[in-house]
């Protein structure tokens, strides 16, 4: 598996062997500055990351790391950067390592990493100017010349930021996924992985037209303009079995558009489609799915989200120029899609006029409240508790 692995970095399909590994029970570890070899290799009945997977670093300069290293393992940052400044490194090279948790075997946070890398990298250059003009003598007590860094006090990075990180550096996810939080949710809403549709080149697809319900996260998407000036989408889609890509008509666009901006994990329903012998969805609905672990609001937002039974009920108010106001349609909806028992009440700056949005009670979640203020603005979106 380890070498099917290494096989798939431009394969397109790392993510589904990854995943299958994981169904069956073998863990695929992260990249290891001290562990890792330039493939995927397998210790201990675990796969360890090869460090070739790593963007932006070649396979020239890994193999300078792996001969370094057989004469001593790296004792820290500071150490790996002393030993390889010589060998062709830069920054790009050293931020994807950190990115993808190369070093996290020093317990140094990859936010303090990344703040520090540019600067330690600026350090040896200008000592080992001083040392090929003999400014420093290497016999001498010269401690004080050598690396050290001090690193800043900064905020645990957020599990999402160093998610996304490792995807961009990575291609894959290794420490945890987005879709993680939502596995309960998919259970009981009788969701399938995309890797169910089917594999085309096994001839093994899934009846063209047949509905299935996914959870996926969303990781693209290309908007085109059909021949009639109308807006369509193509989504890229993934779930912890692989990608798919989602064919949304100008009708089911225009409606969930809001829903499935890049990052954002729906639900979706749609038709199982053969195009180009390859395997599509024809999105027919989206929704949002609750799961336990919810993300709060973003910070300075004057709302709170309770979502107990035994919690105040709420009241959403919601303020707009006027009825007239071509976000109207929009902001519909989006808060047709978050059904639930919450009220909403709208409020028009021309008139103002307080009107209850009849046919629409929401559900007040995070998500739902992040997505209002990114329509109207966080000044015009409160939640209060009746």
């Amino acid at each position: 598996m380890a070498a099917l692995l290494t096989s798939q970095l431009d394969g397109g399909k790392l993510a589904y062997y990854i995943a299958d590994c994981q169904k069956n029970g073998v863990k695929v570890l992260p990249p290891h500055i001290n562990e890792s070899t330039i493939r995927f290799t397998v210790n201990n009945h675990q796969i360890r990351f090869g460090l070739l997977a790593v963007k932006n670093v070649g396979e020239q300069f890994l193999r300078s790391i792996l001969a370094e290293r057989n004469n001593r393992p790296f004792s820290s940052f500071a150490d790996f950067l002393e030993r390889m400044h010589t060998r062709d490194i830069n920054k790009k090279m050293v931020e994807s390592l950190i990115c993808a948790g190369a070093f996290d075997c020093f317990d140094i946070p990859r936010n303090s990493l990344l703040a520090v890398c540019d600067s330690a990298l600026e350090t040896l250059s200008r000592l080992h100017h001083r040392m090929v003009t003999g400014q420093i003598d290497l016999f001498s007590s010269a401690g004080d010349d050598m690396l050290t860094i001090q690193y800043p006090t900064l905020p645990l990075l957020k599990e999402e930021d160093r998610l996304r990180m490792e995807k961009e550096v990575l291609g894959v996810y290794t420490t945890g996924h987005p879709l993680y939080a939502y596995a309960e949710t998919a259970a009981k809403l009788g969701i399938i992985p995309l890797s169910a549709l089917g594999e085309e080149e096994q001839g093994a697809m899934m009846p063209e037209g047949q509905t299935v319900k996914v959870l996926i996260m969303v990781s693209g998407s290309k908007i085109i303009k059909t021949r009639s000036g109308d807006t369509m989408c193509f989504l890229t889609m993934e779930d912890l079995s692989g990608e798919c890509e989602g064919v949304l008509f100008p009708k089911v666009w225009e409606k969930y558009a809001p829903m499935l901006a890049p990052g954002s994990v729906v639900a979706v329903t749609g038709d199982v489609s053969h195009k180009d012998d390859k395997i599509a969805l024809l999105v027919k609905t989206v929704h949002v799915p609750n799961h336990a672990s919810a993300p709060l609001p973003a910070m300075g937002m004057n709302v709170q989200v309770k979502s107990s039974v035994h919690e105040k009920k709420q009241k959403i108010y919601l303020r707009l120029s006027s009825k007239n106001d071509k976000i109207v349609q929009r902001l519909l909806a989006l808060l047709a899609i978050f059904d639930g028992n919450c009220p909403v009440v709208l409020f028009f700056d021309d008139s103002k006029e307080y009107v209850m949005a009849e046919g629409y009670a929401v559900e007040p979640t995070p998500r739902l409240i992040s997505h209002l203020t990114d329509l109207l603005g966080e000044t015009n979106v409160i939640v209060k508790s009746v």
